[in-house]
């Protein structure tokens, strides 16, 4: 409606509930309107007017402020609040050199004051070139970035400024940028009994403000206590800064390590910034494969089930044997009958001993399938620094024939 001077109208704000009943609790709002709309942001129902100013109302329906100032009234389409209670306004501006429109961004204070700290004097004019430009919303993301929706004639622009925020940026290795979500993991891999492995973790700040409150705090969950800070890290970093944290595994015993590791900071979305270590004890097979192939990793010709000698014998059977992998081996053992028994001989690895479970296997008839049978004798009949000769007998059977297979797997 038109008010006593015939000039603004008055707009009224209610509240429904999602059945579209109205809201009996809630107070009717009156608002001098322009041409304005009602948006949602945060805790708060905001109406806005391209003539007027600012209604910020809360879920109560109390009227919190109106604002009002040139900033707010001309040439605004959209805005969102920071959390510091500043004001991004977002919508067109002239530019006098071109006589075309440009997108323009401001950011005002609490109490609809230019923000000069933003920007240039507090706005930032996109200039596109196109004949028509202006920006329509704009949103705060969590890290205090500010993303723009725009349009330039015909195309949609997306824009994104940085916020006030300092932004912490976690590099590894260094040039590659984790995410915080999922939890990044940094591995070890497996490590040498007595000795150290060290990883590198890129810490900078790419916010236009200091990185403040930086510190590394473990976690209790795992094994904390196999894992160490190399150097210590500066409480602060400035716009810009880097400095690598290095962590340290030195495992103890065997088996898998693993902890947790947070950066914290006063990084408004990530800090938190949390890191899972994981590492472990080298193996005699990590250790055999380093000596063979110079990699620890079980991949191509290093592999378990590789033959790269293409002697028959896969990789894991050269292990456990303690032959050579890249030479051919003639054989892997001996079975002669001795009387009434078999006598089934053959060299095992001694580091083998704890990750391979070695299985003597026997046959009356191959068409049979394979079991285990009673009565088998083990004996160790001769050692090297390095190798068990093992003899296994076992009754010889009253088929006439039988037949005997070594069987290895892993533990």
């Amino acid at each position: 409606m038109e008010d006593e001077n015939g000039g603004w109208g008055w707009g009224v704000i209610t509240k429904l509930n999602s059945a579209g009943v109205e809201d009996s609790g809630f107070p009717l709002i009156q608002v001098l309107v322009g041409m304005g709309r009602m948006e949602i942001e945060g805790q708060r129902a905001i109406y806005y007017s391209n003539g007027i100013g600012i209604s910020l109302i809360d879920f109560q329906g109390n009227l919190e402020s109106v604002l009002s100032g040139p900033d707010i009234l001309s040439g605004v389409n959209g805005f969102t609040k920071q959390r510091d209670g500043k004001f991004i306004m977002v919508g067109s501006s002239l530019n006098p050199i071109t006589g075309r429109s440009d997108v323009s961004i401001r950011r005002v204070l609490p109490d609809g004051a230019r923000d000069t700290s933003f920007a240039n004097d507090g706005v930032r004019n996109v200039v596109t070139g196109s004949f028509q430009s202006g920006a329509n919303r704009a949103v705060v993301q969590r890290d205090g970035k500010i993303v723009v929706a725009a349009i330039s004639d015909t195309n949609v622009l997306v824009l994104r400024l940085l916020g006030d925020d300092p932004d912490i940026t976690v590099e590894y290795p260094l040039g590659t940028s984790l995410a915080a979500v999922p939890v990044p993991t940094i591995d070890f891999g497996p490590v040498v009994a007595g000795q150290s492995q060290t990883r590198s973790v890129y810490l900078s700040n790419r916010g236009p403000a200091d990185l403040e409150g930086l510190k590394v705090v473990r976690g209790a969950a795992g094994t904390p206590s196999e894992f160490t800070i190399a150097s210590e890290i500066p409480a602060t970093l400035a716009t810009g800064e880097s400095v690598p944290l290095t962590l340290v595994l030195t495992p103890s015993s065997p088996g898998k390590k693993t902890a947790t590791f947070e950066i914290q900071s006063n990084d408004p979305d990530e800090s938190p910034f949390t890191l899972s270590l994981t590492g472990r004890q080298a193996t005699a097979t990590d250790l055999w494969r380093q000596t063979h192939f110079g990699s620890m990793d079980e991949t191509g010709i290093a592999a378990d089930q590789s033959d790269p000698d293409a002697d028959g014998i896969a990789n894991l059977v050269e292990f456990a044997l303690g032959s050579h992998p890249k030479e051919s081996t003639p054989n892997t053992g001996t079975l002669v009958r001795n009387g009434s028994t078999l006598e089934f001989t053959y060299w095992r690895s001694k580091a083998a001993l704890g990750e391979i479970a070695f299985v003597r296997e026997f046959s009356q008839s191959l068409a049979e399938g394979w079991s285990q049978v009673g009565g088998m004798v083990e004996t160790i009949v001769e050692e090297t620094t390095e190798l068990q000769r093992v003899r296994v007998t076992t009754p010889a059977g009253t088929a006439g024939r039988r037949f005997v297979r070594l069987r290895v797997t892993r533990r």
